[in-house]
């Protein structure tokens, strides 16, 4: 942990932050202009909260200092839960790596729930040569032209997420704890982990049917899915996954494989990868559940795999990022139906590297006597380029 009296001023950035805070409060979503300046404030309130390290200095005694800017009693208010959202944006950022393997639509954008969007996916386009040949007098040139290959994908907004905290009165004066931005990383979370499990239900033989039948030189091999008994999985049996893929075109950068626990021990033993590892002088490096890239894939644990894809005998899924699509909006703001009876605040917060954006709605119950910080996000995930994945089984 960084100490508050490294130079950095502490106070200073949650000062910054609180004033972009109240600047984004006072700003409503369902107008595109305004909507427009509280994305940027958001963005903005991400880069203060990483400048400044907020996030690691908002820990044991220093805790409390997020509501002293809140309120100059002490009490727990409104910076408190918007630090609490920025902070779960960080820690899903670190706690759901697999994210980093798949492309990814996050935005601040308003969505609409059960609305089907488009999300468009480049494919690596074919390299022209220059034709010397003359015609007429003059070289035919770039003639050969090869399009621009991209593919739309539809994605249903499917799931609105929320997640309430909420703490009453005799809980807030019985402690001078940040009780909301506490509850940061159970946020990250539970967004993470329902996000994780619509990616994970879409890894299925029916969704990613490209090597099911031979087809020319670009699939010589049928695959309706590509089984291996766990004895024989290792390296090899991933270089022949990388041969199946490259004969197909699929791009070589970001391919990933996703693995249940056993056949990941059993990667993890393979007796040339240690032997390699050993070599590198890097022997812990077989004990992480994330391999170094062995035959292009970038192997991953994934204990929680089959708990979300129920697909006879599946262990995992190997993949290139453009396979699956996950996609994040902000939903329309519901106070804005009735502007004139809205009381407490509703604000964006975006973490600045993901681009990934929350709509954090904040306010007090006097007659319950309770205070209430509530994470709102919308969720969707789509099978993207078939060529790109195929699921890996037992038998």
């Amino acid at each position: 942990m960084h100490s508050i009296t490294s130079g950095r001023d502490l106070h200073g950035g949650l000062k910054k932050y609180k004033d972009l805070l109240n600047e984004n409060a006072k700003l409503r979503l369902d107008e595109v202009t305004e909507r427009m300046r509280k994305s940027r404030l958001a963005r903005q309130m991400g880069q203060v909260f990483h400048a400044e390290r907020i996030g690691e200095d908002l820990g044991g005694v220093h805790e409390i200092l997020a509501a002293d800017y809140s309120d100059p009693k002490g009490n727990l208010g409104t910076l408190s839960g918007s630090l609490m959202a920025q902070k779960a944006l960080e820690a899903f950022k670190y706690g759901v790596p697999e994210l980093a393997r798949v492309t990814t639509d996050f935005s601040a954008d308003v969505g609409y729930y059960g609305q089907t969007e488009v999300t468009r996916i480049v494919v690596a386009p074919q390299v022209d040569t220059y034709d010397a040949t003359l015609v007429n007098g003059r070289p035919n040139g770039w003639v050969s032209l090869s399009a621009v290959q991209t593919t739309d994908v539809s994605i249903t907004m499917s799931y609105h997420l929320g997640l309430p905290v909420v703490f009453d009165s005799n809980t807030l004066a019985a402690s001078n704890r940040n009780l909301f931005e506490e509850q940061a990383v159970m946020a990250a979370y539970a967004i993470g982990k329902q996000l994780y499990t619509l990616i994970y239900g879409l890894m299925t033989p029916a969704n990613f049917a490209a090597y099911a039948a031979v087809s020319g030189a670009k699939v010589p091999l049928a695959y309706a899915k590509f089984s291996v008994p766990i004895g024989d999985f290792g390296r090899g049996r991933l270089i022949d996954l990388a041969m199946a893929f490259n004969l197909n075109e699929v791009p070589v950068q970001n391919r990933t494989v996703f693995l249940n626990s056993p056949y990941f021990a059993q990667l993890s033993k393979d007796p040339s990868l240690v032997s390699f590892f050993a070599a590198q002088r890097a022997p812990e490096a077989v004990a992480d559940n994330e391999l170094p890239k062995v035959a292009t894939f970038v192997p991953m644990e994934a204990p929680n795999f089959t708990t979300a894809n129920t697909t006879a005998n599946l262990v995992g899924f190997a993949m290139q990022c453009g396979a699956i699509v996950a996609k994040t909006r902000v939903p329309m703001d519901y106070t804005a139906a009735m502007p004139e009876a809205q009381y407490g605040r509703v604000v964006l917060v975006t973490d600045p590297v993901t681009g990934m954006s929350l709509k954090n709605v904040q306010y007090t119950n006097h007659l319950g006597g309770y205070s209430e910080s509530r994470l709102e996000i919308l969720l969707g995930a789509a099978v993207g380029d078939t060529r790109g994945g195929l699921c890996i089984t037992s038998q």
